[in-house]
């Protein structure tokens, strides 16, 4: 049986017409020079984090999270089995800006008592807290993240995570929210 392979209108005109793809890469570019500006300002800001976590920052892009494309800068960033301690800052095209925070293993039981007490206060309204076993989600509906302000203050998943999010429609803010969202992050390290 033959396939049927035809093409709405729609899908016509995206096929002819390459420009799709070049605003892509122009687009993917921006997000690429804001992540490496963020990683100075990361590095800058991250005084007070536990040694082990100093590993180079990286910045890298995807083609298929929930079938779109992303660029995702982690620092810092340490995945040894179930240690986890990384702070993941997230362009998901056609989605959002966002910023997660993932503690696993003894990163989870030494800082999860401090932070779970720190963001029932006032100024952590706009964040979320993971109530899945999924570390790697980032989507912010209800199956996988719930408002801050909802949390009844603990948590039986494997990983401890907290996310913020910004609309894209909001792109000129990006630099601001995710310094903003470092600056708050950095708050739940201080000895």
């Amino acid at each position: 049986m033959k396939p049927d392979f035809n093409l709405s209108a729609n899908d016509f005109s995206l096929v002819v017409d390459p420009e799709l793809f070049y605003a892509k890469q122009r687009i993917v570019g921006k997000v690429y020079d804001l992540f490496g500006w963020l990683s100075a300002q990361y590095g800058e800001l991250g005084a007070g984090l536990p040694p082990e976590t100093a590993v180079s920052p990286k910045i890298y892009r995807g083609e298929n999270y929930r079938y779109l494309p992303y660029v995702m800068l982690d620092q810092p960033r340490l995945f040894q089995q179930e240690q986890v301690f990384a702070i993941r800052s997230l362009f998901w095209w056609g989605q959002h800006f966002s910023i997660h925070l993932l503690l696993g293993g003894r990163w989870k039981q030494r800082y999860q008592e401090k932070i779970l007490a720190h963001v029932q206060e006032d100024g952590w309204r706009q964040w979320y807290i993971a109530f899945t076993d999924d570390p790697w989600e980032h989507h912010f509906e209800p199956t996988n993240y719930m408002p801050v302000n909802g949390f009844a203050g603990e948590t039986h998943t494997e990983y401890l995570k907290l996310g913020a999010v910004l609309p894209l429609q909001q792109w000129a803010d990006a630099a601001a929210f995710f310094t903003d969202a470092y600056k708050s992050l950095m708050l739940l390290f201080r000895e």
